[in-house]
């Protein structure tokens, strides 16, 4: 998914970390505008968490209300695309 022109995380394993704390900790319905967000692994991320703990509750509360995700470096939203593309419809909301 990545080009050679799109930053990519060098500690892994911390961002790993960082990813789980940041996808905890937003409220389930919010509204996610992820600013500088690079190929939107951040905001992705807490889709698919969000996403997954809708599915499994039932409980009519939504994932996220809706995510944005935005980066100056063209190459990105090409990653970005291929990214949510590969997720399930249902839980980006992509009707096609």
């Amino acid at each position: 998914y990545f080009s050679p022109y799109v930053f990519r995380q060098g500690n892994l394993e911390g961002f790993g970390e960082i990813s789980k704390q940041v996808r905890e900790a937003i409220p389930r319905g919010s509204k996610v505008c992820e600013l500088y967000a690079g190929v939107g692994l951040l905001g992705l991320s807490a889709l698919l968490h969000h996403g997954k703990q809708q599915a499994a509750e039932e409980d009519g509360v939504q994932g996220l209300g809706w995510l944005r995700c935005s980066d100056e470096n063209p190459e990105n939203a090409r990653c970005f695309e291929r990214a949510v593309n590969s997720m399930s419809m249902h839980i980006t909301g992509r009707t096609c």
